[in-house]
């Protein structure tokens, strides 16, 4: 807008009678604090039209508009941002903070869980998702580095929270709701049974030991396994027949008997009994 001139602030005072902003309706008279002659007041009212101006101008311009694709391209490369997900470089390890409400814990994170996390972490699969997930966020090398810290964060937690879960199990009072004072010597079955299906020491090693439905199936197991042995191999009892190595060898000369060629039956529940004892110890 062009600024108001001399001549019309004159002709204002002219008509004004005397009163210099009485140009001004009586509920505006306060606008003229301030100021000594109505031109420097005109002047502000100037100043304010332009910057109304300008206003209007920007107004509905989004940041998208200031610059190209091709130039924000440019710019997120300057900062650090790799050209493609395969540029990103993970740290080999995750050494980071559980997770909090409040955010990263001030203690860091035990063994146990860094191993529980950066078992999840190492999978090249997850790696690549995560590089592929930081390309289409236009992270930077650094920031990448900054959110897998914190992504690892999260799994940390929830690690912390299922070792929280299995430690309120009791192992012995699951045991004893099971098979009262027999626990020791039934347990030992379901170990059996778990070895039959080749899971070794995972029963107690993970924890399974304290979970109801696992013992009564690896003592099904268990226990099925010592009728085998009974029946199967001569009526020995549980424990007797060969295991490992041996059982492997026996089941050799088995399968290549003639009674076994022939489908006897007898042969072939040997043959099934001596492949679940292949794995015991």
């Amino acid at each position: 807008m062009e600024e108001i001139t001399e001549t019309a602030v004159d002709q204002t005072e002219t008509n004004a009678g005397g009163n210099a902003f009485g140009f001004l309706p009586d509920g505006l008279q306060s606008l003229s604090q301030g100021y000594k002659e109505p031109k420097e007041f005109w002047a502000d009212v100037s100043r304010l039209k332009a910057l109304d101006s300008e206003a209007k101008a920007l107004r509905g311009i989004s940041p998208e508009t200031l610059a190209t694709e091709e130039e924000f391209d440019r710019a997120f490369t300057a900062l650090g941002r790799p050209n493609d997900k395969s540029g990103y470089k993970l740290p080999d390890l995750w050494e980071g903070h559980p997770w909090t409400p409040e955010g990263p814990s001030e203690a860091k994170a035990t063994d146990q869980i860094r191993e529980e996390v950066n078992r999840a972490l190492s999978d090249p699969s997850e790696r690549a998702q995560f590089s592929d997930i930081a390309r289409r966020c236009d992270l930077t090398q650094k920031q990448a580095e900054k959110l897998f810290s914190l992504y690892g964060g999260i799994l940390a937690r929830r690690a912390e929270e299922s070792l929280a879960a299995r430690d309120q199990a009791d192992p012995g009072a699951v045991m004893a709701g099971l098979w009262g004072d027999q626990a020791a010597a039934n347990l030992d079955i379901a170990r059996r049974g778990a070895k039959s299906i080749g899971i070794g020491d995972e029963l107690d090693r993970e924890g399974l030991s304290a979970h109801p439905l696992v013992l009564k199936l690896a003592h099904a197991l268990g226990a099925k396994t010592a009728e085998d042995q009974a029946e199967g191999l001569g009526g020995a009892g549980p424990g007797a027949g060969p295991v490992g190595e041996a059982a492997r060898e026996e089941l050799r000369r088995v399968v290549g008997s003639e009674a076994y060629k022939n489908h006897d039956p007898q042969a072939i529940k040997k043959a099934e009994i001596l492949s679940a004892r292949v794995h015991l110890k």
